[in-house]
């Protein structure tokens, strides 16, 4: 083993000559353009050409890895981090983890947050169980997973995920209880079902059916502290958890009309300045004010999925009614100018159905039977507006919508890129004047100044 050790000391590897790896954090490789991403690859290929004999050297770092050879443990820690080649970075991470001393691991770990080695990184978490939950939980709370590159981590550790590893259950049902919390989350949920099946089928059940308890006791104190401001935190802990009743969904059905009467007012304030600048809605309505004929409509889709509406959705119908922001492009020419010059399947603007319009979509729905399994493959996808291309008039993709029964109080806007819980959606929209699709463009002036001047004026919600 000395003597591979000494051949990887003088190769080409370890020549000062030979550029540093470029490090993207999960979130600065989402964003990163394609041109740019195309470019860092490129840079990892002509680094390989520099590189004599890189596959000789790849199999004498496996060679040390699967002898456990200690001494080797500081080049690998600085080849982990530094070498531009991706394959044998690779290998050097994967001969780290399988050597295992407590340096070779953390420095394994230590890269976790790195676009190209949570894979491996996620492998040696589960040494310390216990430590690694604490380390790993932030990244699977709602606000981190919207985030762009935000389930890269969530996933990398759901694969890894191995229980044979845990010498005691208690471990393991704490690790089982993180992930049932997310377990209906679209981007991760085939990873979860993976990783509960691995699990012992016993904690698995006891993890998903204390998730499914409905909680029932509300703090009493929400909405003083909602409307005190603190709007992000007091929806934040409604979601925290997944099955409310009783006084807690009573209190999470106050703020969410506290919160979709602001909404209301927003709405009505961007519509009005919308309507100024020659802005006509496909629907001929920017907003659709609540019907008392409504109430029906509700009743029918809480009967038919078996559980009451979300309390997010709900109030926005009660009180919002519906919105949209689409223009209307079959009747009208082209659209008066913004201020903004972008093409319309850019813009993403806000629209959701009201209770009127998506009545046609659960009339062949068959009622769920009661007491079935709201984890199962029969969840209804209700289509509350068009994806981007269409609200443009172009072929595209899904409709957003909320997928239901959802036991909780605010439930994921699904198909919609940010994969956010419906208040943050609507908090998104109005970030960017009621048109999120320019988040895209942030570093522009113009944009900048629509988003801030649609929405002067609207309180936060």
């Amino acid at each position: 083993m000395e003597d591979l050790l000494r051949k990887l000391e003088a190769s080409d590897l370890c020549s000062p000559e030979l550029p540093k790896r470029s490090s993207y954090t999960h979130a600065d490789w989402a964003v990163l353009p394609y041109e740019a991403q195309e470019a860092a690859t490129r840079r990892a290929n002509e680094a390989r050409a520099k590189v004599k004999n890189w596959p000789g050297l790849c199999d004498a770092i496996e060679a040390l890895g699967e002898a456990r050879y200690e001494p080797a443990v500081p080049l690998l820690c600085r080849l982990w981090l530094e070498c531009p080649l991706t394959t044998v970075h690779d290998v050097v991470g994967h001969a780290l983890a399988t050597i295992g001393t407590p340096s070779a691991r953390q420095a394994v770990a230590a890269l976790l947050d790195d676009a190209f080695s949570a894979a491996i990184a996620a492998r040696v978490l589960f040494v310390d169980p216990l430590a690694a939950l604490q380390r790993v939980e932030p990244y699977f709370a709602p606000e981190r997973l919207c985030q762009p590159g935000g389930n890269e981590v969530p996933l990398a550790v759901l694969d890894a995920f191995a229980p044979g590893a845990f010498s005691e259950e208690a471990a393991e049902e704490r690790w089982l209880e993180l992930f049932v919390r997310v377990r209906n989350h679209p981007s991760l949920a085939d990873a979860v079902r993976a990783a509960l099946g691995r699990a012992s089928s016993a904690t698995a059940q006891r993890a998903l059916a204390a998730a499914r308890k409905p909680k029932t006791q509300a703090s009493g104190d929400r909405l003083t502290r909602y409307r005190q401001g603190e709007h992000v935190t007091v929806w934040q802990e409604l979601r925290a958890c997944e099955n409310i009743g009783g006084d807690l969904r009573e209190e999470a059905l106050a703020v969410a009309g506290e919160t979709m009467a602001r909404v209301a007012v927003g709405v009505d304030v961007v519509a009005e300045r919308l309507a100024k600048r020659g802005w006509k809605a496909l629907s001929g309505s920017l907003r659709t004010a609540p019907r008392s004929a409504d109430a029906k409509i509700l009743a029918t889709v809480a009967k038919k999925t078996g559980a009451p509406l979300p309390p997010s959705i709900l109030a926005f119908w009660q009180i919002v009614g519906g919105v949209d922001f689409i223009w209307n492009y079959k009747k009208e020419r082209e659209p008066p100018s913004l201020g903004i010059e972008l093409d319309l399947d850019t813009l993403d603007p806000l629209a959701i159905e009201a209770p009127k319009r998506v009545r046609e979509q659960f009339a062949d729905w068959e009622p769920r039977p009661d007491g079935a399994d709201p984890d199962d493959e029969s969840l209804f996808l209700l289509e509350l507006a068009p994806d981007h291309f269409h609200k443009a008039n172009a072929s595209g993709g899904p409709a957003y919508g909320v997928r239901l029964p959802f036991l909780g109080a605010d439930p994921i806007f699904a198909n919609e890129k940010h994969q956010l819980p419906f208040t943050d959606y609507l908090r998104l929209c109005f970030r960017w004047g009621c048109f999120p699709g320019l988040e895209r463009y942030a570093d522009r002036a113009d944009v900048r100044e629509f988003a801030r001047t649609m929405g002067a004026g609207v309180d936060p919600f």
